[in-house]
């Protein structure tokens, strides 16, 4: 019935850099800038430091901040189980992480080692409107910490196997509740084949708790 929430249009412009003060160090860092119909503009950044601590031990760290806009069908549309909430706000967050590369066996290996911590705010959560109705709502805050451990091996030409274990901590403010599908571990593997020049093949797998 209003024209002007037929359509949302969206525009953004973002920059990228890689500044290397000397050999073993590289500074990262990005800055964006989106613009949404009805939320308006929208600044995040990402800055990160690469360091090689020896020729195959890198330690890497960064820090940003993100956002996620409320999707179309949460907003407007109309459904058998679904109430609609046009006055949804994005999801801010910012985020640290930490992080060391170890290369093993003449750099046929790979282990990788990270730390991160992420807090959110107006998280999106569904609540209970009717026996039958559901709607999507903005709720107060969620911090979530983990481990990840990632293998990377090949040991023959052309052929690569790569897996990665999370271990995740997420929990919702107020009340310090367990959050609601924010799996605890996570996992994943796959293998890589370049059968020829212009073909490879690979398998891929995962799983959540």
């Amino acid at each position: 019935r209003d024209k002007q929430l037929h359509k949302r249009s969206h525009g953004g412009i973002y920059l990228i850099h890689t500044f290397k003060p000397f050999d073993p160090t590289a500074i990262k860092g990005g800055i964006r800038v989106d613009r949404y119909q009805f939320i308006g503009n929208q600044i995040t950044f990402n800055i990160g430091i690469d360091q090689k601590l020896t020729p195959t031990t890198l330690f890497r760290t960064s820090v940003g901040t993100n956002f996620k806009p409320p999707f179309l069908s949460d907003l407007f549309q109309e459904g058998l189980w679904q109430v609609p909430n046009p006055d949804l706000k994005p999801e801010k967050s910012h985020s640290f992480e930490i992080g060391i590369d170890q290369l093993f066996l003449e750099n046929k290996a790979k282990v990788s080692l990270t730390g991160f911590l992420t807090h959110i705010d107006k998280i999106t959560l569904s609540r209970q409107v009717a026996p039958t109705k559901w709607q999507r709502v903005n709720g107060a805050k969620r911090k979530t910490r983990g481990l990840e451990i990632a293998i990377s091996l090949k040991l023959i030409q052309n052929l690569e196997f790569s897996s990665a274990f999370t271990l995740t901590h997420a929990r919702d403010f107020p009340g310090d509740k367990e959050s609601p599908l924010i799996p605890t571990f996570k996992g994943a593997g796959g293998l890589y084949w370049q059968a020829q020049p212009k073909l490879s093949f690979f398998i891929q797998g995962y799983g959540v708790s």
